[in-house]
């Protein structure tokens, strides 16, 4: 992943907007993932700390890609 994230040009405004768009893309692909994960939870599992671990985790990728979105 390193590499394919070093071979990024990123050198004019617009590439750098192209790239941050599929790094917002991604995001939203992990938080569909994770929101995936959390409905297959079992119900007793729902109130312990994986579940509210995975939830804190989506809101936090929400509010990445708003500050990423802002950025752009």
């Amino acid at each position: 992943m390193k590499s394919v994230i070093a071979s990024i040009d990123v050198s004019t405004r617009g590439k750098r907007r192209k790239a941050m768009s599929g790094i917002i893309d991604l995001l939203k692909v992990i938080r569909e993932a994770e929101e995936n994960h959390m409905a297959k939870m079992p119900v007793n599992l729902q109130s312990g700390d994986a579940y509210a671990l995975a939830d804190e985790s989506i809101d936090a990728i929400i509010e990445a890609v708003s500050y990423l979105e802002d950025a752009y």
